[in-house]
């Protein structure tokens, strides 16, 4: 056999092995590619579902954020409104209510001016500042409301009769703030509505309350 011959031989063996192979295994390549391309896409689909639910869920929680910085930053544009146009008679409290609120079936106990010292006084600890802000804001009277209305670009104190055109409404002791037309029977509570006060002012001190930025307060420190 020559060199040339035992080549050719060599090629022949090699194409007839490929050919078996192919023909052996190629059917059954076929009868899984379908089932093995559709388990990764259901696999793709599955995980895609999974981050846009991700993506979603952040983009929710990012845009609540921005709402509650942006209703926060309106309320204070509120109050520095008030101040400046000399309207505030300590009822309006620019105190943003958040998710913190809880239930909306609460029932009024009779209270005294007393009785709500004392509360104030324990929540508080003791903080005599905390009780003059209170009565500089509602005189302690736990039904007091405080309607806001927009005159212009303006920001203040409704008239009588624009109370229905409210923006918002300021409420209870300490004139917790809610974005509605009236104020939610939860915030007229009188330790729900010092509650909201205290876990308002350990975030940011006095500074959201009008009658403690225009020294009101200072009028009712004993």
């Amino acid at each position: 056999m020559t060199k040339r011959q035992y080549k050719n031989r060599i090629k022949k063996v090699r194409v007839t092995a490929k050919r078996k192979f192919y023909l052996h295994f190629r059917p059954k390549a076929q009868k899984l590619f379908f089932p093995i391309v559709g388990i990764i896409l259901a696999i793709a689909c599955l995980n895609y579902e999974r981050i846009e639910r991700g993506t979603i869920n952040i983009t929710n929680a990012a845009a609540t954020q921005v709402g509650n910085q942006a209703q926060d930053q309106a309320h204070v544009r509120s109050a520095e409104a008030q101040m400046e146009d000399g309207t505030s008679h300590g009822k309006q409290a620019a105190v943003p209510v958040g998710s913190e609120t809880k239930g909306d079936n609460y029932t009024h106990q009779p209270v005294t001016p007393e009785s709500i010292e004392t509360k104030i006084l324990e929540a508080f600890n003791g903080d005599k500042v905390a009780l003059a802000v209170a009565k500089s804001e509602s005189g302690l009277d736990p039904n007091a409301k405080g309607w806001n209305c927009k005159y212009g670009t303006r920001s203040t104190s409704c008239k009588p009769e624009d109370r229905g055109k409210a923006w918002s409404v300021d409420c209870g002791i300490y004139q917790i703030n809610s974005v509605t037309k009236d104020c939610p029977e939860h915030l007229m509570d009188v330790e729900v509505n010092i509650a909201l006060a205290k876990e308002m002012q350990s975030k940011r001190g006095w500074s959201p309350w009008v009658g403690y930025w225009n020294g009101q307060w200072k009028n009712h420190l004993n």
